[in-house]
């Protein structure tokens, strides 16, 4: 396995985690949240959590990054799934959409 494999394992490791922990937060800590009743505690309850996500979401954005970056010096810019240059690949965009 070489190091760019890695590397892309890394940077979906860490994409993935960083999309599950933004997804919790809107979907299931921020209607946690507003179930709050008392107007003091839930002003309390939200800027402690934002205390603590100024330090998680950093720290989770920033080797997701870094991470990509890596891969895009390692392995350059790479086309994606389908090139749509006809020179090296015959596949034509009509192809893609699905037209005759």
């Amino acid at each position: 396995m070489n190091p760019a494999t890695v590397l892309d394992f890394v940077n979906l490791f860490f994409a993935g985690i960083l999309a599950g922990a933004l997804f919790v937060i809107d979907y299931g800590v921020g209607r946690a949240v507003a179930a709050v009743l008392d107007e003091q505690s839930h002003i309390q309850m939200r800027q402690a959590l934002i205390r603590s996500l100024r330090v998680l979401v950093p720290a989770i954005f920033v080797p997701t990054i870094l991470s990509g970056v890596a891969i895009t010096v390692l392995d350059g810019f790479d086309p994606g799934f389908v090139s749509l240059n006809t020179q090296n690949n015959p596949l034509q965009f009509a192809d893609l959409a699905g037209s005759d």
